[in-house]
C-alpha cells in the first residue's frame, strides 16, 4: 500500500531499505586517518641489523622480514610479540625482498653479490642461492605459478627463476635502471619500474614476453623509484619525483592495467620512492629518505589525506594485508616502526555498513559526533527485516538504544568522523539461526580463523570491500570465497544455518531402490563436472525426493524472481490488486527472464522493491526455506549488495507444494503454473533441451558470469501425459562457478535427460 502524506513518504523511504541514492554503493566503514589516529611502534632490530633496505610480510605465518643492507642479514620479527626472533647471514647488501606465503619461503635480492638468497620460512635458514643479473635492486612473487621476478639495476633485466626448483630459468630485457617490480597475481602480469628509461614496463608472468613499455607522464621526471599494484581495482601505482632533481616533492603515476594506460596522477608534498597500497581499506602509502612523514592516499579519491610523522625518513614499506598495519623501514637506522589506527569510522557521503563499539546508549547520543550529518540509521534485525532510526522523528523510528558490536547501516549526507569511545563491557551476544549482523571485534585474522572463533556454525559470511562491494565466505567452499581476511571491528552478515525438515515441510517420504539409483546416476555425472553443482528431484505422484548437495548454498541469477511473481500472486490472490493489470509486465518479467519488468511489477504493486523483497522473504520462510534468501531484485540492489541465494533442496520443496495446491487456491496455482509455462522459446535449453516434444515444462532460469565463473540455473515441473494420468515431477538444478556458459547450461539439459529417461521408463 502506498502511503500518502509526507511521513508516510518518510516511511517508504525507510521501507526501500538500504537505497543507495546519488551514490550508487554502500562503504565499508574504514579507520578515520586524522594525524592523532595513528600509533607509531618502534621496534628495534638490534646491533646485528643496520640500515633495512627491505620489507615484507607473512600474513599466514605473522612474521616480517628486513633486509639490512649494512649488515648484510635478514631479521626476522614476530609480529604478534614485535621481537626479533632470528637473523640471517645472506649475501653483501641485500635490498629487494619478497615471501611467497603460500610455500613459505622468503626471497631476498643481494645487489652487492649479483644473487638471490632463499630463505626457508619453517627453519629460518638459506636453503639456496640463485645468480641473477647485476645488481639486484627488488623482486616479486607471483605464488600461483612459483615464480620470483627479480629487477636487475645496472642490466636492465628481470630475471625469472623457477620457486620449486630454485633456477633462474628466463631473462627479460625491461630498459635501463629497473627498480621497483610487483606482480599482480590476479592476472600474472609482472610491472617493473624503469628510473632510467622513464617508462613502466609490463611482462607477462608465465610466457616472460614483454607486452608494453608505458611513457611515464611528462609532468613527472620520468624516474620511476617504485610501483605497488591493487589487485582489486587492476590499477597500477609509480613513484616518481615531480620533477628532475627535486627530491622534495613527488608524483605518483596512476595506471590502469586492463588496458595499459595512463589515467591520472597524484601530487605528494613529500618524496615519493617507496611506495605500497592496502587493497582490503583502498589506500596508498608513500614517503622517502628525506622526510620524516608517511603520507596516506585515499585510492578511491586519489586525494592525499593525511600524513604521519615518523621523527626520521624511511626506505621501504609493506602492509600487512590481515591486520591492515604498515611497517616502515627507518632509513640509515637500525629500526623500523609499525604505523597502525586508533579504531575510529569515517562516515561516507551515502551509505556506510559500521560498528558500534561504545557502551550501550540512545543512538541519538551514540551518534554525537556525526550526527548533524546522518540522515538515517538501519539495523538488520532477527526476522530479516530492519529497525530504523531519523533524526528527530521518534514516531517513525523503531531503534532506541545501541549496543556494543552491533552493525548499523549509515546513512549520512556528506563525509563525517563518527568518535567513539570503545567500551569495557565487551557486548558479546549469541548468534541465532538465520541471518545475523555483528561486528567482529578480535584481532585481524585470516577469514577462516576469525569466523571459526566467531562460531563454528557460520556458514556464509559477508563484508563490505572498501571499494562498496560485497566479500563473501563460505565456509565448505573456501575456492567460492573471496573474503581472505576479517579485520578488527569489522561489520559481518552471517549466516547459522537451521535445523533441516522444518515445521512446515511434512516428514520425509521413504526413498525406493529403484529412485536411490537414480541419485546414484547423478551424482556420478556430477562428479565428472567442473564447478559447482546442485540437482534434487522430487516424483509428484509420491512424495520421494532425491537430491545431490540439496543443501549447498547456491548463487542464483533471475531464478530468484520466481518468488517475485508468487509475492504478487499473494496481492492478486487476496483481491489486493489485478492481474490483468500486470498481465504484460510479469510476461516479460517472468517469461522472458527481464528484470527491469520485475522491478515494475513489484514496486507498483508493492510500493517499493524493498517492501517486496522483505515480503518475499517472509512468505519463503513460512513456507519452510530457512537457508534460502531473496536479498534484491537482480540487477536492482537497493542497499543490499548480498548474493541471492536458493539450495536446490528448499526450491523442490516449494515446486512441489506449488504443484500440491499448497501454497495458493487452486485457481491462483494454475495461473502460477501457466506463467512459468508461459516461457519465451529462446529460454529453453536448460531443462526443456533434449526432452521431446509435447512433454511441459513450468520453469524459471537463471544465469550470470560472475568472477569465479558462470552461475546456471533451471527449476520447474515437468509435465507428461501417459493414457488418461499426468505424471509430474519437480526439478531443481543449481550451478555455480562453471568454466564456461557452455558447461553451464549443458550440464543441467544432461541432467534433465538422464531424470526425464528414469520417468519415462518407470511410468
Amino acid at each position: 500500500m502506498r502511503g500518502s502524506a509526507p511521513a508516510a513518504r518518510v516511511a517508504a523511504l525507510a521501507l526501500a531499505g538500504l537505497i543507495l541514492l546519488a551514490t550508487g554503493a554502500a562503504a565499508r566503514a574504514e579507520p578515520a586517518y586524522p594525524a592523532d589516529a595513528a600509533v607509531v611502534t618502534t621496534l628495534t632490530l638490534d646491533p646485528a641489523g643496520s640500515q633495512p633496505a627491505g620489507l615484507a610480510v607473512n600474513s599466514s605465518t605473522g612474521r616480517i622480514y628486513v633486509a639490512n643492507a649494512a649488515s648484510d642479514n635478514v631479521s626476522v620479527i614476530d609480529g604478534a610479540g614485535s621481537t626479533v626472533i632470528a637473523t640471517i647471514p645472506v649475501g653483501r647488501a641485500p635490498r629487494g625482498i619478497a615471501v611467497d606465503a603460500r610455500a613459505n619461503r622468503v626471497y631476498v635480492a643481494n645487489s652487492g653479490s649479483n644473487e638471490v638468497t632463499v630463505i626457508d620460512g619453517e627453519s629460518n635458514k638459506a636453503v639456496a642461492t640463485v645468480p641473477v643479473g647485476e645488481e639486484p635492486w627488488d623482486l616479486a612473487v607471483d605464488p600461483s605459478i612459483a615464480r620470483v621476478f627479480v629487477s636487475n639495476r645496472s642490466s636492465g633485466t628481470v630475471s625469472v627463476i623457477d620457486g620449486r626448483r630454485n633456477l633462474r630459468i628466463g631473462t627479460v630485457s625491461v630498459g635501463d635502471l629497473p627498480t621497483g617490480v610487483v606482480v599482480n597475481p590476479a592476472t600474472g602480469r609482472v610491472y617493473v619500474a624503469s628510473s632510467g628509461s622513464g617508462h613502466l614496463a609490463v611482462v607477462d608472468g608465465v610466457s616472460t614476453l614483454l607486452i608494453a613499455t608505458l611513457p611515464l607522464a611528462s609532468g613527472s621526471s620520468g624516474e620511476a623509484w617504485d610501483v605497488a599494484v591493487d589487485s582489486g581495482s587492476n590499477r597500477v601505482y609509480v613513484a616518481t619525483p615531480a620533477d628532475a632533481g627535486d627530491a622534495a616533492a613527488g608524483t605518483i603515476e596512476v595506471v590502469d592495467a586492463g588496458n595499459n594506460s595512463l589515467i591520472g596522477s597524484i601530487a605528494i608534498p613529500g618524496p615519493a620512492e617507496a611506495l605500497a597500497v592496502d587493497s582490503a581499506s583502498s589506500r596508498i602509502y608513500v614517503g622517502g629518505s628525506s622526510d620524516d612523514r608517511l603520507w596516506v592516499i585515499d585510492a578511491r579519491t586519489n586525494v592525499v589525506t593525511s600524513a604521519v610523522g615518523l621523527g626520521s625518513g624511511l626506505s621501504a614499506l609493506a602492509v600487512d594485508p590481515a591486520s591492515g598495519g604498515v611497517y616502515v623501514a627507518r632509513a640509515g637506522s637500525i629500526s623500523l616502526s609499525l604505523v597502525s589506527w586508533m579504531p575510529g569510522v569515517t562516515l561516507a557521503r551515502g551509505w556506510t555498513y559500521a560498528c558500534y563499539f561504545g557502551d550501550e546508549r540512545p543512538l541519538d547520543d551514540a551518534l554525537a559526533s556525526a550526527r548533524g550529518h546522518v540522515l538515517a540509521v538501519y539495523r538488520l534485525g532477527p526476522d530479516g527485516g530492519y529497525d530504523r532510526w531519523f533524526p528527530d522523528q521518534p514516531g517513525l523510528s523503531t531503534i532506541s538504544t545501541v549496543r556494543p558490536r552491533e552493525a548499523l547501516f549509515i546513512l549520512a549526507d556528506d563525509y563525517a568522523p563518527w568518535l567513539q569511545e570503545p567500551s569495557r563491557a565487551g557486548g558479546d551476544f549469541a548468534l541465532a539461526p538465520g541471518w545475523n549482523s555483528i561486528c567482529y571485534s578480535g584481532e585481524s585474522k585470516e577469514a577462516t580463523v576469525a569466523l571459526g572463533e566467531m562460531s563454528d556454525q557460520i556458514a556464509v559470511s559477508y563484508g563490505l570491500a572498501a571499494d562498496g562491494a560485497w566479500q563473501r565466505f563460505i565456509a565448505a567452499r573456501p575456492e567460492l570465497s573471496t573474503m581472505s581476511y576479517v579485520r578488527g571491528f569489522s561489520p559481518l552478515i552471517v549466516l547459522i544455518p537451521t535445523e533441516q525438515a522444518p515445521e512446515s515441510e511434512a516428514p520425509p517420504v521413504e526413498v525406493s531402490e529403484e529412485f536411490l539409483a537414480l541419485q546414484a546416476v547423478l551424482e556420478d555425472r556430477i562428479r565428472n563436472y567442473y564447478g559447482d553443482v546442485a540437482i534434487c528431484v522430487t516424483d509428484l505422484q509420491t512424495d520421494e525426493r532425491i537430491c545431490v548437495n540439496g543443501d549447498a548454498l547456491h548463487r542464483t541469477g533471475c531464478t530468484i524472481n520466481m518468488f517475485a511473481l508468487f509475492v504478487v500472486m499473494k496481492e492478486f490472490e487476496a483481491g489486493r490488486a489485478n492481474p490483468e493489470d500486470w498481465a504484460y509486465w510479469i510476461k516479460i518479467g517472468i517469461g522472458h527472464s527481464s528484470p527491469p519488468q520485475v522491478a515494475v511489477f513489484l514496486e507498483g504493486i508493492e510500493g517499493s522493491l524493498a517492501e517486496a523483497v522483505r515480503k518475499a522473504n517472509e512468505l519463503m520462510q513460512s513456507w519452510g526455506m530457512k537457508d534460502s534468501l531473496y536479498a534484491h531484485v537482480p540487477g536492482y540492489p537497493e542497499g543490499d549488495l548480498r548474493d541471492n541465494i536458493l539450495t536446490a533442496r528448499e526450491t523442490n520443496m516449494i515446486l512441489a507444494k506449488l504443484y500440491r495446491g499448497e501454497l495458493f487456491s487452486a485457481e491462483w496455482t494454475a495461473y502460477a503454473i501457466d506463467r512459468l509455462l508461459d516461457i519465451k522459446p529462446g529460454l529453453n535449453y536448460v531443462l526443456p533441451l533434449f526432452l521431446p516434444a509435447g512433454v511441459r515444462v513450468a520453469h524459471k532460469i537463471g544465469y550470470y558470469q560472475d568472477s569465479d565463473g558462470w552461475v546456471y540455473n533451471d527449476v520447474g515441473i515437468v509435465m507428461m501425459v501417459r493414457g488418461d494420468r499426468q505424471i509430474a515431477y519437480a526439478i531443481s538444478y543449481l550451478s555455480q562457478a562453471m568454466p564456461s556458459e557452455y558447461d553451464g547450461y549443458i550440464s543441467g539439459a544432461e541432467l534433465s535427460k538422464i531424470v526425464y529417461s528414469w520417468f519415462d521408463q518407470r511410468y
